[in-house]
């Protein structure tokens, strides 16, 4: 069963506007904010504690992309450029103090998420030459290309028993939703659409998948 919501537009969606809460307290949540000229800095709220952090990357083009809150909320991963290189995967703890490098890689590495029990972090990269779809351990170690396909594979997402991913790819170009079963590397095409269907998520207990769906106005 997919949900899916509709926007009349054929560009990027706006960056600033990506948001993601922990698991263990939705009061405790992050988001990008746009000070001007694509530049974005990291905040970090905790209403619980009535504390807001904000984390600059610095630089006048900051690149910050795809944050992603830990399970257990002790911090958050994104994508951004390291020393004026491609876009590495990089954690920042809760305090908005510690950046860590999770990826050092040739190719750009973005759309960082987390396994439901924060143990693994799935991400597409170009690392072997064309976007596919990575996991490595949350400490970085391990990466494994999981669908080395022609064709761009990105914006993943575990399923909550961590048993398979589902993603966008342009393979059959057209950007539609495939769904992969990690242990067999067996994929499947979910949506086979005109318009452009991205961005899938799981609901909690894995049985139903949203994506967002997006199609082009007529003049």
């Amino acid at each position: 069963f997919f949900s899916s919501r509709r926007r009349h537009t054929r560009y990027w969606r706006d960056w600033s506007s990506d948001v993601c809460s922990s698991d263990l307290d939705d009061r405790v949540y992050a988001y990008l904010r746009n000070n001007g000229n694509l530049h974005f800095e990291i905040v970090l709220e905790d209403r619980g504690a009535g504390k807001s952090v904000s984390y600059n990357p610095g630089g006048g083009f900051a690149g910050v992309r795809n944050i992603s809150y830990a399970p257990d909320g002790t911090n958050v991963i994104f994508a951004f450029p390291n020393q004026n290189g491609p876009q590495q995967i990089q954690s920042l703890d809760r305090d908005g103090k510690t950046v860590s490098l999770l990826t050092d890689s040739n190719g750009v590495n973005v759309c960082p998420s987390y396994s439901r029990d924060g143990s693994q972090i799935v991400f597409s990269s170009s690392r072997d030459g064309d976007f596919d779809i990575f996991t490595m351990n949350s400490d970085g170690s391990n990466p494994v290309n999981v669908t080395q396909s022609p064709g761009m594979d990105t914006h993943p997402c575990f399923s909550p028993d961590r048993k398979k991913i589902a993603f966008t790819s342009i393979r059959k170009g057209n950007y539609d939703i495939y769904l992969l079963e990690i242990a067999s590397r067996k994929v499947q095409r979910l949506t086979s659409n005109p318009e452009v269907d991205d961005y899938p998520c799981w609901s909690p207990d894995g049985k139903t998948r949203s994506e967002e769906h997006t199609s082009e106005l007529q003049s």
